[in-house]
């Protein structure tokens, strides 16, 4: 797992390199805000439904639950 903090103002919610990793990281990826921006707490998670891969849907098992 791969955790990364960042910084949240007004206009811009992720970097150039938030996306990238969002997208392009084979590893789950956690990204921590220096900052609250809203009264409650959220998490965004990414699950791969596509594939048929015993691993993949343990993994998405345990994100979603």
């Amino acid at each position: 797992m791969a955790i990364k903090t960042r910084h949240i103002d007004e206009e811009t919610q992720f970097s150039d390199l938030d996306w990238r990793l969002i997208r392009f990281s084979p590893i789950p990826l956690y990204l921590a805000a220096d900052n609250k921006w809203r009264k409650n707490n959220n998490e965004l998670a990414a699950v791969d439904l596509g594939s048929e891969k015993a691993s993949k849907y343990e993994l998405n098992q345990a994100i979603t639950n």
